[in-house]
């Protein structure tokens, strides 16, 4: 059996200038990410923003936070990028980073046209796995609600704490190249609260609780740190 990590990024975008005999195309990475503190830190996957021009945080069309790249971590896939804003509400981390096989998360982020339309989209899940490819630690896998667009967002539990960084789909295939699963990734918490650890960067936590919000609460409040991601 063989494993495939397939993650995404990039997108082709055409602008046009006045001069419809003109037209330049431009590519563009899009991806999620959310806000780690009220300095403006915000966490999102090095895949996303590791090969950035320029880089625009938002959550309304033709509305855009312009974000610089401050620390990355290839081989974790985790990146921080500071921004000038100051928000209101940040995403918390669950204290508890226990986790089991068939616990319910939540997965939100702009897939698709949601990059466009900066409308997030929040799908149910189930942890398949507290372990990567081939046992790795670090790794969360969950049913396959990812799609492109997804990655740098938070995996949410049923209170709405973030317990790792969505990343990408893991295939799994036979031996004749034939994909007979696929499974969404995630970071773990332990490395996520490592990397912002080690890299000095404040964070909130907040204990777990076994009475679940309803999951339109839970969006409510998601929708006040997480953000659409691009970067040129």
């Amino acid at each position: 059996m063989k494993f495939k990590l397939l993650i995404f990024t990039l997108l082709a975008v055409i602008f046009l200038n006045s001069t419809p005999s003109f037209a330049q195309v431009v590519n563009v990475s899009s991806g999620t990410g959310f806000f780690i503190n009220r300095l403006g830190d915000f966490v999102t996957n090095a895949h996303v923003v590791g090969k950035c021009t320029k880089i625009v945080v938002g959550q309304k069309k033709n509305v855009n936070i312009k974000a610089k790249l401050s620390v990355i971590d290839k081989e974790k896939d985790i990146a921080i990028l500071r921004t000038e804003k100051i928000p209101e509400t940040v995403a918390p981390l669950r204290f508890d980073t226990r986790y089991n096989i068939g616990d319910n998360v939540l997965v939100i982020g702009y897939p698709g046209n949601a990059g466009i339309t900066r409308v997030n989209v929040m799908k149910n899940a189930k942890i398949v796995s507290t372990k990567g490819f081939n046992n790795q630690p670090g790794w969360i896998q969950i049913t396959n609600e990812i799609a492109k667009g997804n990655s740098g967002g938070p995996l949410l539990d049923i209170k709405g704490n973030v317990i790792g960084v969505v990343s990408g789909i893991m295939s799994k295939i036979t031996h004749t190249g034939k994909v007979y699963e696929q499974v969404g990734v995630a970071i773990s918490l332990p490395i996520l609260k490592k990397f912002l650890d080690s890299n000095f960067i404040q964070y909130s936590q907040r204990i777990y609780t076994e009475i679940p919000f309803f999951k339109n609460q839970v969006e409510e409040i998601a929708n006040k740190f997480i953000y659409n991601v691009n970067c040129i």
